[in-house]
């Protein structure tokens, strides 16, 4: 290892150590009863490589392959930079402020507007700042494009329609929300390539959040190569992600290029006559694959307690900071023991407790129990595996609680 550096403390910290627990317990012997999430550099350095191999290699068809980042599943600027240098090909963004974080960056990549609703405001600006790229799942929103494309620069304006997939068996399935039928994306497509202020057009599809279901993605790259040859081509096919972090350990790099190698097979299958030209792109838009298992969280228990005859644990950290998505999709993580810093073992005896975060808020509890070990108390600490997507970019400051410290770490 050739150092550990916090990225929030502004402290840097010389260890030797070989491992995670190593870099996380010369930390946590320095800084007591706080929250870390610490940043594995040196895997998140491997993730996009990783992808490109497995994404169409080599492959002669007609178009390029093209692989982007979704900030929201992590916007630290460390995390944004390392990914940048690791050859990321672009940024989808789905706000001003987050087109305003990435540009803050010292990066030539594209932006990708890809929220489909969208202020009037947002696109003029997302337009004067160079990004072209844009989703759309009705013809209002296209309109809206339309009479601000005067805005745009050089570059050719790209308007993609986002098409459902429903999959039910996705963990958080987004077809819920956005996407519109096969036949009306048809009609948005042929009612936007004949408008000589767009030049691109293009589709977009997620197979959902969490998608272990393999054959969704034949269902979804079968439709939506076929209204793009429907449409007489189009310059875009984007796949979305969804591709799964389960069970949040493991060998999660196996894992997600066995998912990337079928999501090729599928699309060798099926994309001829779908796309217009060699300039014409087929993208993988990743976020919580690309970044989950490169942070690890470690928080401090505050206090252990009976409460109506049930064990209960309170945290440092809670709904309100890391765990929000307990409370909206019932999200269930893996609470470990993390090493006592003096070594001494636990009690082989386990028990479920209840566990409450740290606000004083009633409802800040998580809704599962969870099995640890019996003799589990203040001054122990637990550890979540997989915590780097959403966990961090979720989190609120209420209460005056601060969202768990970043340190970064290099294995080598």
């Amino acid at each position: 290892m050739r150092n550990i550096k916090s990225t929030r403390l502004g402290v840097s910290i010389e260890s030797d150590h070989r491992s995670f627990y190593g870099a996380a317990k010369t930390v946590l012997s320095k800084h007591e009863e706080e929250s870390f999430c610490f940043l594995d550099e040196s895997k998140l350095k491997k993730r996009v490589p990783l992808i490109k191999e497995h994404f169409l290699p080599e492959d002669h068809f007609q178009g390029t392959r093209k692989v982007i980042y979704a900030i929201k599943a992590n916007p630290l600027p460390r995390i944004l930079q390392i990914l940048n240098e690791a050859g990321i090909d672009g940024f989808d963004c789905a706000s001003l402020n987050e087109i305003n974080h990435v540009q803050g960056l010292t990066t030539d990549k594209p932006i990708y507007f890809n929220n489909p609703i969208k202020t009037q405001k947002e696109i003029r600006a997302a337009l004067m700042e160079g990004v072209s790229s844009f989703t759309v799942q009705s013809r209002h929103e296209i309109e809206k494009i339309l009479s601000q494309s005067h805005h745009a620069s050089d570059t050719p304006v790209e308007i993609s329609v986002r098409m459902a997939t429903d999959n039910p068996s996705a963990a958080i399935n987004l077809s819920d929300k956005y996407g519109i039928s096969e036949d009306t994306t048809l009609e948005l497509l042929k009612s936007v390539e004949p408008d000589d202020r767009v030049q691109r057009s293009g589709i977009s599809i997620h197979t959902g959040s969490q998608n272990t279901n393999f054959s969704s993605y034949d269902r979804a790259v079968e439709a939506i190569c076929a209204v793009a040859r429907a449409a007489g081509g189009v310059h875009s096919l984007n796949l979305g992600g969804g591709i799964p972090v389960q069970p949040f350990s493991g060998n999660h790099a196996r894992e997600i290029a066995k998912y990337v190698r079928y999501i090729s097979e599928v699309v060798r299958r099926n994309v001829h006559g779908a796309l217009v030209s060699d300039e014409s792109r087929i993208i993988l838009e990743l976020g919580r694959s690309i970044i989950a298992d490169s942070v690890d969280l470690v928080i401090p228990i505050l206090s252990s307690e009976k409460r109506r005859g049930e064990d209960c644990l309170y945290i440092g950290d809670g709904l309100f900071t890391s765990f929000i998505d307990d409370a909206i999709h019932g999200w269930q993580y893996p609470l470990l023991p993390f090493p006592r810093l003096d070594n001494r073992p636990y009690d082989t005896k386990s028990v479920p407790y209840n566990i409450f975060g740290r606000t004083c808020d009633s409802g800040d509890r998580l809704q599962s129990r969870y099995t640890l070990p019996a003799d589990i108390q203040e001054g122990d600490y637990l550890h979540i595996p997989c915590a780097g997507a959403y966990m961090d970019s979720q989190a609120t400051h209420f209460n005056g609680f601060q969202p768990p410290k970043y340190v970064s770490y290099n294995l080598i």
